[in-house]
């Protein structure tokens, strides 16, 4: 079996593949979006430039700062799961 054989091979097989994980990840991706779009985001512009943010609960309010990973919606997750309910996130 030739070179060109070997790559038209491994070309298609990465092809099927892709084509096999497509719907999964679409649906992975829809199903992040619509969780992000559950909560009510507000944008500020900042000197460091735009921010989105929302705010979640009620009771004392707690900075919850979310890292590199994620946006505002994770932050809001992981606020409720680490503090829980009773506070303003």
């Amino acid at each position: 079996m030739g070179i060109l054989m070997t790559v038209i091979i491994l070309v298609l097989v990465v092809a099927m593949l892709v084509a096999l994980s497509l719907p999964n990840f679409m649906r992975d991706i829809k199903q992040a979006q619509d969780h992000q779009r559950s909560f009510d985001s507000k944008i500020i512009d900042t000197a460091c430039g735009p921010i989105e943010y929302a705010i979640a609960g009620e009771g004392p309010p707690v900075l919850v700062v979310h890292g590199v990973t994620g946006g505002y919606d994770q932050g809001i997750t992981n606020g409720r799961d680490n503090i829980g309910e009773g506070s303003r996130l």
